[in-house]
């Protein structure tokens, strides 16, 4: 998705969506496996958006987010 070389649709938007339902899961089910796949999941994108951040600059990251 970051190196922008072919067309991706709205692959934030999907893993936001997946993301929500985990924590709607933990939130309404007190599901801790579902909160333990949040968490790992919302540190492997932090580190993978950082990694972009401080190779390629904020406005490189608003591009990939277009």
């Amino acid at each position: 998705v970051e190196a922008r070389q072919a067309p991706v649709w709205a692959p934030y938007y999907t893993i936001h969506k997946i993301m929500a339902g985990l924590l709607d899961t933990y939130t309404h089910l007190g599901s801790t496996e579902a909160l333990g796949c949040l968490i790992k999941m919302a540190a492997y994108f932090k580190a993978r958006i950082d990694a972009v951040l401080a190779g390629r600059g904020w406005d490189y990251w608003q591009q990939v987010l277009e």
